[in-house]
């Protein structure tokens, strides 16, 4: 769970007060206290062998609408920012353009990712829900998205820095499976690169 200066006033006030007694706390307990500098916390845990289904589903989730939303030419960064909405349009999009990374985790349909992705970032205040008008749901990155964004960036670094290396970008592709690039995603440690 991501707690942010926007969505978690009263929590985010609370830990920034008094964080290095939460830090403490947290790193007995087997988690480290992370501050954003876009203005949220977040706890790792100091050892993370195995991701659980549902944080797979939320990581390729974020990861593939990310993907998506640039592939399209959204800044995600003025899509954080600025609130804008992500309409269930754009998440159908989304979903036919990564049906086959989707389909191994169960997001391969707009029920299914919403119920099992989106849900799992609304609950971790990654993303929100608004409903504009009475019959119709639109969805707005949080602050904590900018999480995966940093990890986005380090991945596509990472990824370059390889076609550097190896001198052509057509020799170099990531033939990682969904599961690994959302176990690459949620255990990152060095997001500054």
């Amino acid at each position: 769970v991501f707690i942010s200066s926007s969505a978690n006033v009263k929590e985010y006030k609370e830990l920034s007060r008094f964080q290095d007694a939460y830090r403490t706390l947290l790193d007995m307990m087997g988690h480290e206290l992370i501050v954003h500098s876009a203005g949220f916390f977040y706890l790792r845990p100091q050892e993370m062998e195995v991701l659980s289904k549902r944080e797979r589903q939320a990581a390729a989730s974020i990861f593939c609408l990310i993907e998506s939303l640039c592939d399209r030419g959204m800044s995600i960064e003025t899509v954080i920012t600025r609130e804008e909405p992500v309409t269930v349009e754009d998440i159908q999009i989304m979903i036919d353009q990564h049906r086959e990374r989707l389909s191994s985790l169960d997001l391969h349909n707009l029920e299914n990712f919403t119920s099992l992705g989106l849900r799992k970032l609304i609950e971790t205040g990654v993303m929100s829900e608004v409903k504009r008008q009475p019959d119709r749901v639109e969805y707005t990155l949080g602050l904590p998205a900018f999480f995966y964004l940093d990890i986005c960036r380090k991945m596509s670094k990472d990824h370059d820095e390889k076609a550097k290396h190896d001198l052509s970008l057509d020799d170099v592709e990531d033939g990682r499976s969904v599961d690994e690039m959302a176990n690459a995603f949620l255990i990152s440690t060095d997001l500054d690169g």
